[in-house]
């Protein structure tokens, strides 16, 4: 809960810095109503405004479709560049799995490109892995209440009710835990799967549970072996942005600030992908140490 409680402060911060360019906002401003936070109530005003200050929404997906195709149309030359190997990541998981599955005899085998699909949605290798024990046991443990709800025969009006109740539980639980979600979601697929095939039951539930774990197996593997270029050169431009920024003779405080957190998201990222060894992590509190300063208004001190 404290870490989650972190990451929220975190991610308060960071999306006010970025949004707001001259309200004057300090960092005892921003740090009260990080407390407030910790204390489970609404972020106080801060910078003098009046009511509660929340943070921008995300980007959409379409911002990021479209960040991918400029990056795809000007390779090397864009910040979103680093989107291509992570979708080829993601491309090549689902094509060997699906393929495999198919090889395999394992019906059902886009649930094998499913499975490698949802497994890589983790932001990094390393959160990967949680993501498939995850969902490895949830769907065990999913397979086993659509067995139980197949070998009843319910009507086709039961059934209907069912997969009401099941959606909910997942929409409901997915949040919580990707493992709980996968329990209700599991039987969901069973169910529909179930109403358009003579396939027994039991050899529904034996296709779902091995399509899963093939599928997850893989994008663990792809993962794995997957070139980790991209997320360093993320890092390296991130890093050249900022030191950038940071000693122009004049400085552009919004843009450094955003600077400032594609650089942070960017290490985050890269740190799930590569040795620590290989991270440029001095030059990383270097430069955002120059910066900070910048923004602060101090005297910037020297680069080492």
């Amino acid at each position: 809960m404290e870490r989650a409680v972190d990451h929220l402060v975190s991610e308060f911060g960071e999306a006010v810095l970025v949004d707001t360019a001259d309200t004057g906002l300090t960092a005892d401003d921003l740090r009260g109503s990080a407390e407030a936070v910790r204390r489970g109530e609404s972020p106080r005003a801060i910078g003098g405004s009046e009511g509660t200050l929340s943070p921008p929404l995300p980007e959409s997906r379409w911002r990021t479709l479209r960040a991918l195709g400029v990056a795809a149309l000007r390779p090397g030359q864009h910040a979103s560049t680093w989107l291509l190997p992570y979708a080829a990541r993601v491309g090549v998981a689902a094509f060997v799995s699906g393929v495999s599955a198919h090889l395999l005899g394992i019906g059902h085998a886009y649930w094998a490109a499913v499975s490698a699909v949802s497994v890589l949605q983790a932001t990094s290798t390393s959160t990967s892995v949680p993501r498939m024990v995850q969902r490895v046991s949830g769907t065990v443990f999913g397979v086993l209440l659509g067995l139980a709800l197949l070998t009843a025969e319910p009507a086709a009006w039961v059934v209907v009710g069912m997969l009401v109740l099941l959606q909910w539980g997942a929409e409901l639980t997915v949040t919580v835990n990707y493992a709980f979600g996968l329990f209700f979601a599991t039987p969901v697929a069973l169910l529909v799967s179930a109403l358009g095939t003579t396939v027994p039951p039991h050899e529904l539930v034996s296709d779902r549970l091995w399509a899963t774990l093939l599928g997850a197996a893989i994008a663990v593997v792809v993962a794995r072996v997957a070139p980790k270029g991209a997320w360093l050169d993320r890092v390296e431009n991130a890093l050249a942005r900022v030191r950038d920024l940071s000693t122009a003779p004049r400085v552009d405080a919004p843009r450094l600030r955003a600077a400032l957190v594609e650089l942070h998201e960017a290490y985050d990222v890269a740190a799930g992908e590569v040795r620590s060894e290989r991270l440029p992590t001095e030059q990383l509190l270097a430069v955002s140490h120059r910066a900070y300063e910048v923004l602060d208004g101090r005297s910037p001190v020297e680069a080492r």
